[in-house]
């Protein structure tokens, strides 16, 4: 594997008594081969007690069609279609020895216009923990994300047969629902 990059975005954290909070602006590029990419800070966020949240994998409709973005959306991240104008959701590139030709691996997931949508909402489960907002706490939340998962989900992806995607399609609908069927685990939820 040499690249696995996606968004999370559109975060919410949902209250014991249901109501959510939607945090603004919330749009992050995960890059495994770079730390730093790999903490996200939400701020902001109101007190009180959230047994659940969830976020999107990739970036809503309205951001992909209103053009390119500054911060975690501007196209130097080399996660922008200008041929399609969109936003890839998820990137994995690397090579397999089941892949045809050069062996060469190219699955970038991308694409919100149905019957194509990508777009996935995830709500990894808390366990027993809660997320606790006060004045004198910070919670941490340890999220593991599973590449293999994006190939093993509900869809097996064989690389003989699926080895370049680029955007919409049937293919990249599987690895969709692929991440979104548990490739995010939440490890821990720690207060500080």
């Amino acid at each position: 594997m040499s690249a696995f990059r996606y968004y999370l975005s559109n975060f919410k954290l949902r209250k014991t008594d249901g109501t959510e909070y939607a945090v603004p602006e919330s749009y992050f590029l995960v890059d495994e081969a770079k730390a730093d990419s790999k903490t996200i800070t939400l701020h902001n966020i109101p007190a009180g007690e959230y047994p659940s949240f969830s976020f999107m994998v990739g970036v809503d409709s309205t951001h992909n069609v209103s053009g390119a973005k500054a911060g975690a959306l501007d196209p130097i991240n080399a996660m922008f279609w200008d041929w399609n104008t969109g936003y890839i959701f998820a990137k994995l590139e690397g090579s397999s020895p089941q892949a045809p030709g050069n062996h060469g691996l190219l699955l970038h997931v991308g694409g919100f216009k149905t019957p194509n949508n990508a777009i996935r909402t995830v709500s990894p489960a808390l366990g027993a923990a809660t997320i606790q907002i006060r004045q004198d706490r910070t919670p941490t939340i340890k999220l593991q994300a599973d590449v293999l998962r994006m190939l093993t989900g509900p869809h097996t992806i064989r690389f003989a047969q699926t080895y370049n995607v680029m955007g919409a399609g049937t293919a990249a609908m599987s690895l969709a629902d692929n991440y979104a069927a548990g490739m995010f685990t939440v490890q821990q939820v720690q207060e500080q």
